[in-house]
């Protein structure tokens, strides 16, 4: 991940989820695969979400969030 990334990925994680109470080892749903939406599964995943799901009505989102959220 670009510094930049990690740099918004953070803000993120303190805004977003901060506001959930994400933490280690729970499992995040996250509805929109947008660009948003997929900040949102990163920063959920170094926040340490075990498990993130996504959830949209375009395929071709679901298949890029797929290869950036992956591990």
């Amino acid at each position: 991940m670009r510094a930049e990334m990690r740099q918004l990925v953070r803000y993120l994680r303190v805004q977003a989820v901060r506001r959930a109470r994400v933490s280690v080892g729970m499992r995040v749903l996250i509805t929109g695969a947008g660009p948003i939406g997929l900040l949102c599964a990163l920063a959920a995943r170094s926040a340490g979400a075990t498990t993130v799901a996504m959830s949209d009505l375009v395929e071709s989102k679901l298949l890029l969030a797929r290869t950036v959220v992956s591990d």
